[in-house]
């Protein structure tokens, strides 16, 4: 009784509250691929793929108990940033380095604001071999190997319209089903090529038996609550084996 009472007073102040283990799914990928696994403890290992700051690692150490967390950043300010804000957590590693199709090198000119870095300068052909910032380039599948790795539980990308590269660089684990999750941003804008389309992360991952699960920290065009439509967010796929 003290507790329906106390749900109508929050609600009456325009407020509604969750107990984490029945949140509604779609609020938060991470206890939702947690809950999907049956425990937390069943993450073992985490790919924070455009790291920036480390604004991701702090909900990761808390959400994933047992997991090793891999953080990357290949911008040299950011990384710094990076480090520093991880360096209490022993169970993060960081890594100054991109991920793409191909291993190779770059020079790229960071942006402004350390959010907006990108390797889409690259794809565009506005990157050049005198200033900016030489940044290493490997796939994926050729970290893993290199690391002993064999399986990724969630590979998360925030690369500002390059997750489709990340993503190729990754073909035979997610040929063989060896990412299990994928949480990566994109668009639904078919006009807007800032961030990668949803629509082709869908059709790529579908190739290998991939499917969508749920949409997460939605951003619209506008930031009025009238002013829809949907611009851009993060989307959950998996590929769960029979």
């Amino acid at each position: 009784m003290i507790k329906k009472l106390i749900r109508q007073a929050i609600q009456r102040c325009g407020y509604r509250y969750f107990k984490i283990a029945y949140q509604p799914i779609g609020l938060d990928h991470a206890y939702d691929v947690a809950r999907f696994l049956g425990s937390a403890k069943n993450l073992r290992v985490v790919f924070d793929v455009g790291a920036n700051e480390g604004q991701s690692v702090e909900h990761y150490v808390r959400a994933f108990p047992c997991a090793q967390i891999y953080s990357f950043e290949p911008f040299a300010g950011a990384y710094e940033s990076l480090v520093r804000r991880v360096s209490n957590f022993a169970r993060v590693r960081t890594f100054q380095l991109a991920f793409a199709d191909t291993n190779r090198a770059a020079r790229i000119q960071p942006a402004a604001l350390s959010v907006q870095n990108s390797l889409r300068n690259e794809l565009s052909g506005n990157c050049s071999s005198k200033g900016g910032e030489l940044v290493v380039i490997k796939t994926l599948e050729s970290f893993c190997a290199e690391q002993d790795i064999t399986r990724i539980d969630l590979l998360k990308t925030d690369t500002e319209g390059f997750d489709l590269e990340v993503l190729k660089g990754a073909e035979a684990m997610l040929r063989s089903h060896r990412i299990q999750f994928i949480l990566s941003e994109a668009s639904l804008r078919p006009d807007y090529s800032y961030h990668t389309s949803f629509f082709r992360v869908t059709e790529y991952l579908s190739r290998f038996g991939y499917s969508f699960v749920d949409l997460y920290d939605h951003a619209f065009v506008s930031s009025l609550p009238t002013r829809p439509p949907l611009d851009y967010c993060n989307a959950l796929f998996t590929a769960w084996e029979s």
